[in-house]
């Protein structure tokens, strides 16, 4: 019961429009103005916890670069993410804000994501880590802590 309430907070955090605004615009030659979405999909999606996420620049936010399906599962007293792509990403486009694009995802529409296990850096800055502040919560979505034991 502890652990499915961990797993839960944790939801509750991750949940939500994410901004690198601040960091943009302090040193705008080294961050662009980068978006993250980890909106949560239905209970049904995955029988527990599940996300839908979208990374995109601020200027395009219908043009997404990175777009994934997670699955929160339970294993060994942790929490594992198990990514999967979408077959079809650009449909999906923009399911970050737009809940009637959201529900539009299902199971058929995604696939097991690529092994991460090369560590190899392919995307992202090379300057420092990016800084992200969460700009809205997408939490009322997702079932109250208090009431999930």
């Amino acid at each position: 019961m502890l652990k499915e309430q961990l797993s839960l907070k944790l939801a509750h955090w991750l949940a939500g429009d994410f901004s690198n605004q601040k960091q943009a615009a302090s040193s705008p030659k080294d961050y662009p103005h980068i978006r993250v979405f980890f909106r949560p999909l239905s209970w049904d999606f995955f029988e527990g916890i599940g996300f839908y996420s979208e990374q995109a620049y601020d200027y395009d936010l219908w043009s997404p670069y990175r777009q994934g399906v997670h699955r929160f599962v339970q294993k060994e007293g942790q929490v594992i993410v198990e990514n999967y792509g979408l077959k079809e990403p650009i449909l999906y486009a923009g399911a970050g804000r737009e809940r009637d694009i959201l529900k539009t995802i299902t199971p058929d529409c995604i696939e097991r994501g690529l092994d991460i296990n090369t560590h190899e850096q392919v995307w992202g800055t090379t300057t420092d880590r990016l800084r992200f502040e969460k700009r809205q919560s997408f939490a009322q979505e997702l079932p109250d802590v208090s009431t999930s034991a």
